[in-house]
């Protein structure tokens, strides 16, 4: 007689998943006086939480406030009120946004990495062998 076929129990992942976004440019030639850094930040979650509880809570968000999931929180838009974000335009649902958004920001588990190069002493330090800026970032923090 066989014995029965063992199952599988697989732990918890422990793989992280890591959102970048970047904020500047990344040019040593031309540096813009105004905003002579580059930074890369971002989140780190684990992939399971992502994929799951964390992906669900956006969506959910995303639904609620625009009735479409495949609206992207991106920053600049939101604060000049653009595309999706012209209901913002109006100051009690502006309230209600960020009051919401921060609530669920805070409700998720995430680590924040952040990297931030100044351009000009970068340059002046290394010359022309200086590493361009998004690599040194994305190698410090990966």
């Amino acid at each position: 007689m066989q014995a029965p076929p063992r199952l599988a129990i697989s732990a918890p992942s422990r793989r992280k998943v890591l959102f970048l976004d970047e904020s500047g440019d990344h040019n040593l030639t031309q540096i813009d006086p105004s905003y002579p850094v580059f930074v890369l930040g971002g989140v780190i979650v684990n992939e399971s939480y992502a994929v799951g509880q964390m992906e669900t809570l956006f969506r959910e968000f995303k639904r609620t406030w625009f009735g479409d999931e495949s609206v992207i929180l991106h920053t600049a838009d939101i604060v000049r009120r653009k595309g999706a974000f012209e209901i913002l335009r109006d100051h009690e649902k502006r309230q209600r946004f960020y009051t919401t958004l921060n609530a669920m920001i805070r409700e998720i588990d995430f680590s924040v990495v952040a990297c931030v190069i100044k351009k000009i002493d970068h340059r002046n330090k290394y010359g022309a062998s200086a590493i361009d800026p998004y690599h040194l970032s994305l190698n410090v923090l990966v």
